[in-house]
């Protein structure tokens, strides 16, 4: 094969490819969509708990594993070695760190490669430790690339961690969920949805409130359904839905392998997060054609709504909330108005557009 003619190799390093979570989801579905364009991906775990990744990986993408699934503290001892012995045999054109706080393992060992960190989360939040911060400071000063999600962030790396605006490139997380060609506002189900894991930081003790202050007729008939892996949060939210008595419109759901068919029942989506990295599930819901409500909360929110695709409120405003919750249960036609403004924006998070972004970026380094 003619050297010009080489597929390029990318490598990923990851915690635990077959973990639930948003960072594994996007990993595995970008590698999926650039083994499709043309690219050999390998996936390097630090180790993997499960025989499969939850999300669907395609088989011809590699896997690989830099140690048996234990929790011990001292492989982080020999992490950087690991990685470097795992590059040397693999050789990839491209090392992507799929958190930038494994850059603070990666960064040094692949000073003389390609290597480009991935930022899913917001960086004005650190781990208690302060562990992500020095990993991003790293990857500010060693990685060839940034990867971020909003225009916002790639800000606060420019202003706050002092990285040379060259380096940090924008490039959202594209919709894992197919597009309907069509859709009827009046089939669906008198669900309000929300989404997420269980914590803080998604805010589903604001919107239980929220739904609390919203008159009861407004919303009978109505259920408020929050749907998502179990979390700190959730005695509280519990809690929260006895002191109230909303036991009757109230549903708290675990985590779904089929998430599209709760979009599909619903008839509005709301984000209640006091912060976001991104704000995937928002664009999830806009893309089966959902009326969507958001928190003007760092980062995400304000970008793809745009003040025009759906409702932006102030973040932790308990009343405006309700009023726009209860605005959207009272008329159809505002339901499906912003349906379509949601649907129309959800095109440009679609996967092809996504990934011409991903490849663009790999043939300029």
């Amino acid at each position: 094969m003619n050297k010009l003619d080489k597929r390029l190799h990318i490598a990923f390093l990851i915690n635990d490819i077959t973990a639930l979570g948003g960072t594994e989801r996007m990993c595995t579905m970008i590698s999926n969509e650039l083994f499709a364009a043309g690219f050999d991906v390998t996936i390097i775990s630090h180790h993997e708990s499960k025989t499969t990744p939850f999300f669907f990986l395609n088989e011809s993408v590699k896997r690989e594993q830099l140690f048996d699934a234990s929790k011990s503290s001292l492989h982080h001892l020999t992490l950087p070695f690991a990685i470097s012995r795992m590059i040397s045999q693999l050789k990839p054109d491209l090392i992507i760190s799929c958190d930038t706080q494994m850059c603070l393992y990666s960064s040094i060992p692949l000073l003389r490669k390609n290597h480009v960190a991935w930022e899913h989360f917001n960086s004005g939040i650190s781990t208690r430790f302060g562990s992500r911060w020095f990993g991003r400071r790293l990857a500010s000063l060693l990685c060839k690339k940034i990867i971020v999600l909003t225009a916002t962030d790639k800000r606060h790396w420019i202003n706050t961690l002092q990285t040379n605006p060259d380096k940090v490139v924008v490039i959202p997380n594209p919709l894992p969920i197919e597009r309907p060609k069509n859709w009827n506002h009046s089939e669906r189900k008198n669900i309000v949805l929300a989404v997420g894991r269980m914590t803080a930081q998604k805010g589903f003790d604001l919107l239980i409130r929220a739904w609390a202050q919203i008159e009861r007729e407004s919303k009978k008939n109505w259920t408020l359904r929050i749907v998502g892996p179990t979390g700190s949060a959730k005695p509280e939210l519990k809690k929260l839905i006895r002191e109230y008595q909303l036991e009757q419109s109230v549903e708290l759901v675990a985590e779904s392998t089929h998430i599209e068919n709760e979009y599909q029942q619903a008839a509005m989506y709301v984000l209640s997060s006091r912060y976001e990295g991104f704000g995937l599930t928002l664009i999830e819901a806009m893309g089966q054609g959902l009326p969507v409500i958001a928190f003007n909360c760092p980062m995400g929110p304000s970008e793809i709504i745009a003040d025009k695709y759906g409702k932006l409120l102030p973040e932790h405003n308990i009343e405006q909330l309700a009023e726009c919750i209860n605005s959207f249960l009272l008329s159809p036609q505002l339901r499906d108005e912003y349906g379509k403004l949601a649907y129309t924006r959800s095109e440009e998070y679609t996967p092809i557009n996504i990934i011409n972004k991903w490849t663009s970026m790999i043939h300029q380094l």
